[in-house]
């Protein structure tokens, strides 16, 4: 629904200046029946005084959507971490996975409609291979970058970075 909204040009964007930490750890508790179950460590390296200025619905959004992959394709016993770092004019959030990685023939359509498809996570979890996609449109909508970087066997870290 954010895209088909962010596609017509009729989502609205408010974005307001909050910390992070605080905005995340309200977020992260609906993960930890997915953390337990798979025997995934989580951490959360944010310093409490970073600030962001963004939706709070739309950051929500990306941030589950990328936790959610994150968990997907991580191995029981794995580890997942989100971290902040604040840069002169941007923070950057990374969301880190020691997972199955992605091959590096297909990263470029990850973030292209048609272009890629879903595979099955580490428990035959299935996805529709949109998710990227409006994780995509949603930080472009609140002025931002993704990127990825990944390696096969290894993890993938999603960059996400936004105004302060």
């Amino acid at each position: 629904m954010h895209w088909a909204q962010s596609q017509s040009g009729k989502l609205p964007v408010f974005k307001e200046k909050f910390y992070l930490k605080s905005f995340y750890n309200k977020v992260f508790e609906r993960f930890n029946e997915q953390f337990l179950r798979k025997s995934i460590e989580f951490e959360l390296l944010i310093d409490d005084k970073i600030e962001v200025y963004a939706d709070k619905i739309l950051l929500k959004s990306i941030l589950d959507n990328l936790i959610e992959n994150a968990i997907k394709f991580t191995e029981t016993n794995g580890k997942i971490t989100v971290e902040a770092s604040l840069h002169k004019t941007n923070i950057v959030i990374a969301v880190t996975d020691d997972g199955i990685g992605i091959d590096e023939n297909k990263i470029k359509d990850l973030f292209v409609i048609g272009k890629y498809k879903s595979t099955k996570g580490t428990e035959g979890e299935k996805g529709s291979g949109f998710g990227l996609i409006l994780c995509k449109e949603l930080v472009k909508r609140m002025g931002g970058e993704i990127s990825l970087k990944s390696k096969l066997g290894q993890g993938s870290t999603f960059l996400i970075q936004l105004d302060i």
